[in-house]
């Protein structure tokens, strides 16, 4: 029985953060939190900096 319960937590988590994921990335163009390249960075083209919200919320939601 545990075990339903332990799934519905990991999906439900895993759902969350990636809805919130997406959204953070909206904001984050929309904000200007924008990683953009130069000389010690390995990325061609300017990659979002909230990311890791949508990771965090998706657990904080879940517990």
């Amino acid at each position: 029985m545990w075990v339903w319960v332990y799934l519905v937590l990991f999906v439900s988590s895993g759902c969350a953060s990636l809805v919130i994921t997406k959204k953070a990335i909206g904001w984050a163009g929309r904000w200007g939190f924008l990683d953009r390249p130069g000389e010690r960075k390995i990325h061609s083209t300017t990659r979002p900096r909230l990311g890791g919200i949508g990771i965090c919320g998706g657990v904080f939601i879940s517990a």
